[in-house]
């Protein structure tokens, strides 16, 4: 884990972008870092959460699909029906062993925080 925030010349550039993207949104300084901050977040957590996938599928020496089987079956002997009945629900659905298009997860999740990045600059700009 890193000790300090990284300072270096592409740290700069990024947050000159994050800063340029949200010019004119009304939203104060402190709430532009914290956009810039929850996108790079959520980048950051997504791309550890494909790493995580590659490295089990390295590791096992099977299709990705078969290891998110394999998470699901884990998941469907741990899931007590009466204890999680929201999550016996969507195993039964089988959604978590239908694959997506590749980078359909991705998009869909980064749309719904900049839909909430746009929400709050509506709310700023009625403010």
């Amino acid at each position: 884990m890193p000790t300090s925030p990284a300072a270096g010349s592409n740290s700069v550039a990024w947050w000159e972008q994050g800063l340029q993207a949200l010019e004119g949104t009304g939203l104060s300084a402190g709430e532009e870092v914290s956009v810039i901050l929850l996108v790079s977040g959520f980048v950051r957590n997504a791309a550890l959460l494909t790493g995580d996938l590659a490295a089990a599928v390295e590791a096992r020496g099977i299709p990705a699909q078969e290891v998110m089987d394999g998470y699901a079956r884990t998941l469907d002997r741990l899931v007590d029906p009466v204890r999680h009945p929201s999550l016996s629900r969507l195993l039964k659905s089988e959604v978590m062993g239908t694959p997506d298009e590749p980078d359909h997860e991705f998009r869909f999740r980064l749309e719904r925080v900049l839909d909430g990045v746009e929400a709050l600059v509506e709310a700023r700009a009625r403010d």
